[in-house]
């Protein structure tokens, strides 16, 4: 499924959506709109927008561009990236997890069973509301 998040301009919360648009009002940051409800739509805060990439953590959380992920410290995986962190982007047309340690590794459904959500990058957006 072709799914996007983004933090709602009026509430502040994460609302998740199949539809979306870009228009233009007074504000900003107020240019791209989920439709919520049938012909109901609510302003985003761009800087907040994450794709879905179509694979889930461990507990079944679903991984949208730019979460951060915790790699699971458990020998069956690479020394290399054994308790690693790492945000999810996509770089051009490739779904990466790119570690804190500098390591970009391809995100595939191989890592649904070792690594957990722990977090996203956008939630300093909450701040310009």
């Amino acid at each position: 499924d072709i799914k996007f998040k983004a933090i709602a301009i009026n509430t502040g919360e994460w609302v998740y959506s199949t539809t979306i648009s870009k228009g233009t009002i007074k504000r900003k940051r107020n240019d791209y709109f989920f439709e919520v409800g049938e012909n109901r739509w609510v302003g985003v805060v761009s800087e907040s927008l994450g794709q879905f990439t179509g694979i889930k953590d461990k507990k079944g959380v679903e991984i949208y561009e730019g979460d951060i992920l915790q790699v699971d410290n458990d020998e069956s995986i690479d020394m290399w990236m054994r308790g690693e962190t790492g945000e999810v982007k996509f770089i051009p047309a490739r779904l990466t997890l790119c570690l804190a340690n500098g390591d970009k590794k391809m995100l595939t459904s191989d890592f649904e069973d070792c690594v957990t959500v722990i977090g996203n990058i956008y939630e300093p957006a909450l701040t310009k509301l």
